[in-house]
């Protein structure tokens, strides 16, 4: 201790004021490590490398030791920020460690009671599970924004005929309403939250969003998305996900704007199964069959083949020179702006029971998209009793989708006269035409889209984490984009083509 004395008392030693500022700022260096140890964003490269080379050796499956779960954040999903830079993962925590400090205890408050269930997991119900707070209410609600500078792409899509409902009738005590950015409560059955989905492109609403909805307006900012991407993959918070939609074709989306293909986003929203978010314009559901036993679908069926289209020449096959060939071999209704026949309103419930008295319709997309399907083939075909003949994506994209045996697909056939000779021996064979319709038996066809549902949004739940950190790809990387047969350099047929 003398020695100690004399050291600090001495004229060219350190002072005491000096030293107790040191041991200060080292508690404060070592309260920050722990808390930034506590908070799982601190992991030595070298125990970085361990983890990944016991997934290898365990050949693409998830490890199950220890150390994995040393690896996981306190939502119980995987830290995905374990791949960056060691000096910039501690500035990042440094900034955010005081912030989520409160956030985290009462993180570990609720886990303690909830079983470590991640927050946007979906719920599964046990039937002798005890109900508890967490199963009686959402405590929950994450903020979903579509970008838009205005409203009035909910105004001329017809798909989009049910939010513009919800957006003009908003009124929810659970959200504060804004005049210029009315905002819709979605209640999700199954998942621990609900989401709120508003239209807007006001920076101060986009930055404290969960998520941001691109590309459901492309005419509202035409040959600007990807810039406006660009600046939001940089510059907004991590919290918030970028969600790519599309429900038309990679073909058509790019004729609209040719630099759709260069918009960034971190997850898809589309109708390709592949998507992170899946919309799909129908779906098979096996084990619910339609009927109980065997119909003969041949009862009632006065008429051939029927078709109906609008659009006689955007398309990017020869489309309207494929039918007008088909009628060279056998007699099609054609109806629509396409045809010589009338079903009026266009599009109505009116139009698609009218195909009832018919054995087969053309569903025929107007791209060779795969998994293109739109609702020509599940609700004109499909719910009405009526054979399919296809043609869009390869039959192999059709059969993923598509209940079993239950279309025709064009390409099966070396020529158009070949297609006409097999639907006119179908049509004189009742026992072959029925075998199109055994799915029946063992499942059923649902219509999801169109239209737009609110609770479609619900989707996307899954894939928001306020502390992840996904890649940000590019449109044209998709399974969706890179879906399509034809090129994109070229726009429409013409007629002559085929």
């Amino acid at each position: 201790m003398r020695r100690w004395a004399t050291l600090l008392s001495g004229p060219t030693r350190v002072g005491a004021r000096s030293a107790l500022l040191v041991i200060i700022v080292l508690l404060v260096i070592h309260t920050s490590f722990l808390l930034v140890i506590r908070t799982g964003l601190l992991m030595s490269v070298v125990d970085t490398q361990d983890f990944r080379r016991s997934v290898e050796t365990n050949s693409g499956q998830p490890s199950t030791s220890n150390d994995q779960n040393r690896y996981r954040t306190r939502e119980g999903v995987p830290n995905l920020n374990r791949d960056q830079e060691g000096v910039d993962l501690l500035d990042q925590a440094a900034q955010e460690v005081l912030e989520r400090k409160d956030e985290v205890d009462q993180q570990d408050r609720n886990n303690n009671l909830n079983g470590e269930i991640p927050e946007d997991a979906p719920i599964v119900k046990a039937a002798n599970m005890p109900k508890t707070d967490y199963h009686k209410k959402k405590d929950c609600v994450r903020y979903v924004s579509i970008y838009t500078p205005r409203a009035a792409p909910f105004n001329y899509w017809r798909e989009y005929v049910e939010i513009k409902e919800a957006f003009d009738n908003a009124n929810n005590e659970k959200i504060t309403q804004r005049k210029e950015f009315p905002t819709i409560y979605v209640e999700c059955p199954g998942y621990r939250c609900d989401v709120a989905v508003r239209p807007t492109a006001d920076a101060k609403f986009l930055s404290r969003s969960d998520a941001i909805i691109l590309n459901m307006a492309p005419h509202e900012v035409k040959q600007k998305m990807p810039a406006i991407s660009r600046k939001f993959a940089a510059d907004l918070p991590r919290r918030v996900k970028l969600f790519f939609y599309a429900m038309e074709s990679p073909l058509m989306m790019n004729f609209w704007d040719s630099t759709i293909s260069e918009v960034r986003y971190h997850y898809t929203l589309t109708y390709h199964s592949m998507s992170d978010a899946w919309i799909p314009y129908g779906q098979y559901v096996p084990g619910n069959p339609i009927d109980l036993e065997p119909i003969d679908f041949t009862v009632g069926k006065t008429k051939l083949i029927a078709w109906m289209a609008s659009n006689c020449l955007n398309t990017f096959w020869p489309r309207i020179e494929f039918v007008k060939e088909l009628q060279r071999y056998v007699h099609v209704d054609t109806y629509g702006k396409c045809g010589n026949m009338t079903c009026l309103p266009p599009l109505s419930p009116n139009c698609t029971r009218l195909l009832q008295p018919y054995k087969f319709y053309l569903a025929l997309e107007n791209a060779a998209c795969d998994e293109y399907i739109s609702e020509k083939f599940w609700d004109n075909c499909l719910k009405q009793g009526v054979v399919p003949v296809v043609y869009g994506g390869r039959r192999e994209a059709y059969e993923r989708v598509a209940p079993p045996n239950s279309f025709i697909h064009i390409s099966d056939f070396s020529s158009i006269k070949d297609l006409a000779e097999y639907l006119l021996l179908l049509d004189k064979n009742d026992e072959m035409y029925n075998s199109y319709f055994k799915w029946r038996l063992e499942g059923t066809v649902e219509k999801v889209y169109p239209n737009l549902h609110p609770r479609s949004f619900c989707n996307i739940l899954p894939k928001i984490s306020k502390y992840s950190k996904p890649k940000v790809h590019l449109a044209h990387e998709s399974h969706y984009y890179q879906s399509c047969r034809a090129t994109f350099n070229r726009t429409f047929f013409k007629e002559g083509d085929i």
